[in-house]
């Protein structure tokens, strides 16, 4: 599944890192949650989570790499949540290991972050 993503590569960013979650520590415990849950329906719904982020993983990581990652990390990447109302939105960053450009890869945009590429 292919995703709208919005995109900003940083040259200079502070970033807190143990503010966020590692993927894969949030890997780790999707698949966790999806071990213990025992009914049907609660096991489709935990895998639908572990499917829906990897397809934002691995769509992020595209997007990178056309926006000039080289898909080599200094920082491996973390998921953070974006306030929002409703719906819970995820972003992925990450430190390259080129020059230490940050990538930031959301379904919105960040204006805060400048201009955005988009897919």
């Amino acid at each position: 599944m292919r995703q709208d993503l919005i995109g900003y590569c940083l040259e200079s960013c502070f970033v807190d890192w143990t503010l966020l979650t590692s993927c894969s520590a949030y890997r780790k415990m999707l698949s966790e949650s999806f071990c213990r849950a025992e009914e049907r329906q609660e096991r489709a719904h935990r895998l639908t989570a572990i499917h829906d982020f990897e397809s934002l993983y691995w769509d992020a990581i595209d997007m990178a790499r056309s926006m000039g990652s080289d898909g080599h990390f200094l920082k491996e990447p973390h998921i953070g949540v974006l306030p929002s109302s409703g719906q819970q939105r995820y972003y992925l960053i990450w430190s390259d290991d080129d020059h230490g450009s940050i990538f930031v890869i959301s379904p919105v945009e960040m204006p805060w972050l400048g201009k955005p590429q988009k897919r």
